[in-house]
């Protein structure tokens, strides 16, 4: 039997020693990782799980969730949205919201948040790591017609679909919507009326098999639409002149090599196409104007560098600028192709004022990229930018330089503006496809 001094003692030694071991086992803050957090969305799309690679600071996640929670209309109907944390330990949380409804979007953020020893959870080369958009789906797709001053919706059109393309008729600017099934519509953008655009059952003297492309569907029409007819490029490969009233369809042009944009001259009496140049990969694209008979007016040899670079066939923007230019897009600047003689000059893409990108860089702490900028026809100081660095869903921003605010328009696509200013939206997590379209500055011809 062990004394009850020298049990004493033992247990203090025993106490001292697994307090120095404990001291030794603890890291110091040089050797802690870099402090991250991961996101998982819920499969309802209306929470987020977050996990952490180090001890979160409780109050600070609170804090950046409280100060950073948006909806598109502040002063929407219906139950208030909220956000709920339920922690399950010091790196693993819950974010739950309660009031998303059917088709809303909220947006919030995690900068702010803190370790427990006080060091910032990184967002690195991601400006957009720890925003989180979520998006209540939705049994039924809709455009929203949105005020371009506060984004409240001023009209919904259901429509179906995710791939769409900006187009004008008689000087208006409409939507193409390809829906998933069945032909597609035209829609106003001044007055939200859909028209369906009547196709051929069989699109005639088209015996060789299309080319594949990367977008989700086989026709691409041309930028500009008469009262009664349009081109069309069914397959890339093939151009016809199409009678959207009545399915009418007459067969100009087939094409040996694919063919990647179309663009209807200002009276609709010719078409111009970029095709690839070289059947491989490339980035030179040869520019062929057709009239409405089909016959080739004019072509030239790589005329444009915007081609299939790295294999994939997606649509490109090309645009008449009068009966004598057409403009086509490379890189960071247009191109101004002369019908004459295939030479051009540079001209500058519509650009963010430094205004502009301020009030983005006071938001993101960068000045992100954006997928679409379409400039307000009515007031130069409204711009509408789609931005796809979000995670779970791009989003939609207004910027009202006049007024140095910047609105969010909630998650979906950036399709267009009508007449009078109207912001169009898809609302939607999902990541469509737009055909790219050549938006011109008023002193560009516009």
């Amino acid at each position: 039997m062990i004394p009850t001094k020298r049990l004493l003692i033992l247990v203090l030694l025993m106490f001292t020693l697994q307090t120095n071991a404990n001291i030794e086992a603890a890291p110091d803050d040089d050797s802690l990782p870099e402090p991250y957090l991961y996101f998982t969305q819920h499969d309802d799309s209306r929470g987020v799980t977050v996990e952490a690679n180090r001890d979160i600071d409780r109050l600070s996640l609170q804090h950046a969730l409280q100060h950073s929670l948006i909806r598109r209309e502040e002063a929407a109907v219906g139950e208030p949205i909220s956000a709920h944390v339920v922690w399950y330990s010091a790196r693993h949380a819950e974010i739950l919201i309660s009031g998303l409804d059917a088709g809303e979007s909220v947006r919030f953020s995690f900068n702010g948040t803190k370790t427990v020893q006080g060091d910032a959870f990184l967002a690195g080369e991601q400006p957009a790591r720890n925003d989180i958009v979520l998006f209540g789906t939705s049994e039924h797709d809709e455009l929203l017609w949105l005020d371009q001053k506060d984004a409240r919706e001023k009209r919904a059109v259901p429509i179906e679909g995710n791939i769409f393309q900006q187009v004008g008729l008689d000087q208006a600017s409409n939507l193409i919507a390809y829906p998933k099934s069945g032909a597609p519509v035209l829609v106003s953008a001044d007055t939200g009326r859909v028209t369906k655009l009547q196709l051929p059952n069989w699109w005639p003297g088209a015996k060789q098999p299309p080319f594949g492309n990367d977008y989700g569907t086989s026709l691409m029409f041309a930028d500009r639409f008469t009262k009664d007819a349009t081109y069309v490029v069914v397959g890339n490969r093939y151009v016809y002149l199409l009678h959207w009233r009545t399915g009418q369809a007459e067969k100009l042009f087939e094409s040996k090599a694919a063919i990647y944009a179309i663009s209807a001259s200002p009276t609709g009496s010719k078409a111009a196409i970029l095709t690839d140049s070289d059947s491989t990969i490339g980035p030179d694209a040869d520019l062929t104007v057709l009239n409405s008979k089909g016959q080739i007016e004019t072509a030239f040899r790589k005329a444009a560098i915007q081609s299939h670079s790295q294999g994939f066939l997606f649509v490109y923007p090309l645009a008449w600028v009068n009966d004598s230019s057409v403009l086509a897009v490379e890189q960071d600047h247009y191109r101004s192709i002369r019908l004459s003689d295939g030479e051009g000059a540079e001209r500058a893409q519509d650009q963010l004022s430094a205004e502009e990108r301020k009030l983005l860089e006071q938001q993101f702490g960068v000045v992100p990229e954006t997928a679409e900028l379409i400039r307000s026809r009515t007031d130069a100081n409204l711009v509408a930018i789609e931005i796809n660095q979000n995670v779970f869903s791009p989003e939609v921003w207004i910027i009202d330089g006049a007024a140095g605010k910047l609105r969010w328009a909630g998650a979906g696509m950036l399709l267009g503006m009508s007449g009078s200013g109207e912001v169009i939206v898809k609302p939607s997590s999902e990541r469509g496809y737009r055909f790219p379209a050549v938006h011109l500055l008023a002193e560009q011809g516009h």
